[in-house]
């Protein structure tokens, strides 16, 4: 069970993985849309270096770029990376648009873009814990992809509480 398949083994287990989101082709082609739909025409993509992410990029990310006409640019970075020097790099590359698969490195991340002079949008995914930790000068075209609603949220919308009940009656089975 989790909630976005980032490895390419766990988006082809259909049927042996329960993701609560959409496959990485849905959702890595979906992020580069939304920068389309922004206006972005240099995408910078920050992604952690291992085998999964330059898979992502090669076969869904990039493809999704040329298609819509939007220049991408993968940037890998160790598990803890100078996000001053990273923010740098892909600022001197001439992006417009960020998409930022960093979820425990978010937070310095885009202080460090918004601290360089960076004033595009930036996608960081499923990570709105960031939103109380940040600045909202600092979250200003900052966008998210989270469509989770936790059981303990408050007044969860209407429309997403059939979801959930579905959500938490199979979770109940499981255990």
């Amino acid at each position: 069970m989790g909630s976005f398949p980032l490895t390419p083994g766990a988006n082809a287990a259909t049927g042996d993985a329960y993701m609560m989101f959409f496959s990485a082709e849905e959702g890595y082609a979906g992020g580069v849309v939304q920068h389309a739909n922004n206006g972005t025409k240099k995408l910078a993509v920050a992604m952690v270096d291992n085998a999964a992410s330059r898979a992502s990029y090669d076969d869904i990310i990039e493809p999704a770029g040329e298609k819509l006409g939007i220049d991408t640019k993968a940037f890998y970075f160790p598990a803890a990376t100078d996000w001053a020097v990273m923010s740098a790099t892909i600022l001197s590359w001439g992006a417009d648009g960020v998409s930022l698969y960093a979820s425990s490195e978010a937070v310095p991340a885009v202080q460090a873009l918004r601290g360089a002079g960076f004033t595009g949008y930036i996608d960081v995914g499923s990570n709105t814990d960031i939103i109380p930790q940040l600045d909202a000068s600092m979250l200003d075209k900052v966008t998210f992809n989270a469509t989770i609603y936790p059981p303990s949220a408050v007044e969860i919308p209407d429309e997403i509480k059939p979801d959930m009940d579905a959500f938490n009656r199979y979770t109940a089975e499981l255990q």
